[in-house]
């Protein structure tokens, strides 16, 4: 095989996600975090659940503590699969993307074009709230 076929940089590990919405979390009963880097290329899976909710407020939700931060080609970031349970109020059309060049997975709803829109406040999570999210993005 010649050089450009050949896998020289992969990468697998753990890491611990922070829940955030421009304040304080509560306590956790879950906080799991996987990566697997492949490249530029960066797969990470999160698992969070919360005992108690803490004192958030705030137009986002992101979740903090990612290995590597999103690329800076993108506007968007890039869509990933995300599943809440047990929230506060009723959120529909979830969708999850790392803004360009944080280290941050936004979580929103895809309810409209702008990002006030999209944004889901922290009223949205509650104690015994799950959050699992599931991305893939290329990393700065």
């Amino acid at each position: 095989a010649t050089a450009s076929n050949l896998l020289d940089d992969y990468e697998e590990g753990t890491f611990t996600p922070i829940l955030t919405a421009d304040a304080a979390a509560g306590a956790y009963s879950t906080q799991i975090g996987r990566y697997t880097k492949i490249g530029r290329i960066v797969t990470i899976a999160v698992d969070i659940s919360m005992s108690t909710i803490g004192s958030y407020a705030g137009a986002y939700t992101e979740i903090q503590g990612l290995p590597f931060s999103g690329t800076s080609n993108t506007n968007a970031g890039q869509p990933g699969a995300v599943r809440a349970i047990a929230t506060a109020s009723s959120v529909v059309n979830l969708v999850a993307r790392v803004p360009q060049n944080t280290a941050a997975i936004r979580v929103e709803e895809d309810n409209g074009t702008t990002g006030t829109n999209m944004s889901i406040n922290a009223n949205h999570w509650d104690t015994g709230t799950n959050i699992s999210v599931v991305i893939t993005y290329e990393v700065a």
